[in-house]
């Protein structure tokens, strides 16, 4: 184990293993535990290592069976100070010595054969640059959480493919594009270096501008139906429901915010008025996260208003930001 601050050169062996599994978390032990049993439990021929990127300086409780069970395997890695999702990632491909990087958010469970069927399919095919799985709620496994993310015809939001739909039958398609990559990808450690890492700017919501640098240089960015995973949050329609993380993290709110102006504005800098544009586009989201935070936090008014108040801010800050 150790902390990032003795762990800043990159690791120049590339291709020592197989596959590195990089896990960014912060203070949530009982949903690592849970990935890391479900890996445990996958059928994987590969040579693997896991590293756990630590966001902060607490640690999170492993379980003395899984550290047994992983053993040299695991790596864990952590900060003096919350940096956020896309450091934490930087941190794990510096440090990694797969030929692959498969990284996977700590809410998340594989099925026993989620890691072999992502390296087989990325490493079958040339032509694909990053490839995520599709991904289903744990507690009701057979309802989507999202297929694949692509962009709207304006690329100003994302087409959530499948979102909550109830699968009857699985999808008759084998790769669908996408242009975002939630919760769980695979990527060549090779082209993750090539196109310079995850935009630490960008400090929470960073996998769609690294999905474009990926497409970029000429590569596909595909969700996969042969390979599932299962997302560990709760389904449901209560009032608000969409608004609980920013309830529960109202200071990741600014940041969110900030980065939605930064990758947007960037993204369409080309094309007229388009801080006015983002503005407009803005008031959307920041609108149902709002009333989100209000049915939910309804007796504790205070909590919408700052929601608000980090929202503006942190899109400000991001039209400022962008040249």
């Amino acid at each position: 184990m150790t902390t990032d601050d003795s762990a800043q050169n990159s690791n120049d062996e590339t291709g020592t293993l197989d596959l590195s599994i990089v896990i960014p978390t912060y203070g949530r032990s009982e949903k690592v535990n849970n990935l890391l049993r479900s890996l445990i439990a996958s059928d994987i021929a590969a040579e693997f290592e896991v590293l756990i990127i630590e966001d902060g300086p607490q640690q999170n409780q492993i379980d003395e069976a899984v550290l047994n069970k992983l053993g040299p395997r695991i790596r864990r890695f952590w900060s003096q100070e919350r940096r956020f999702i896309s450091e934490a990632k930087n941190l794990g491909i510096r440090q990694s010595a797969g030929r692959y990087i498969l990284f996977v958010d700590d809410d998340n469970v594989f099925t026993d054969s989620t890691v072999a069927c992502m390296l087989e399919e990325i490493s079958s095919s040339s032509g694909i640059g990053c490839l995520m799985p599709v991904i289903y709620y744990n507690e009701e496994r057979e309802r989507v959480w999202v297929y694949s993310a692509p962009f709207r015809k304006n690329r100003w939001s994302f087409n959530l493919v499948g979102r909550n739909q109830k699968e009857n039958e699985p999808p008759e398609w084998k790769y669908s594009n996408t242009d975002a990559l939630p919760d769980c990808f695979i990527v060549k450690r090779s082209l993750a270096i090539e196109v310079g890492g995850f935009d630490a700017s960008l400090q929470v919501n960073s996998s769609a501008d690294f999905c474009q640098k990926v497409k970029n240089k000429g590569y596909l960015a595909v969700s996969c139906s042969n390979c599932r995973i299962y997302h560990d949050v709760s389904y449901n329609y209560k009032p608000g429901y969409w608004a609980e993380h920013a309830v529960s993290d109202e200071r990741r709110t600014f940041i969110e915010a900030r980065d939605w102006a930064l990758f947007h504005v960037r993204l369409h800098q080309d094309e007229p008025l388009v801080r006015i544009q983002a503005l407009v586009r803005s008031s959307y989201f920041m609108a149902a996260v709002f009333i989100g935070s209000l049915l939910i936090a309804y007796s504790r008014p205070l909590v919408p208003l700052r929601i608000l108040r980090n929202m503006l801010l942190g899109l400000f800050s991001g039209l400022k930001s962008v040249p």
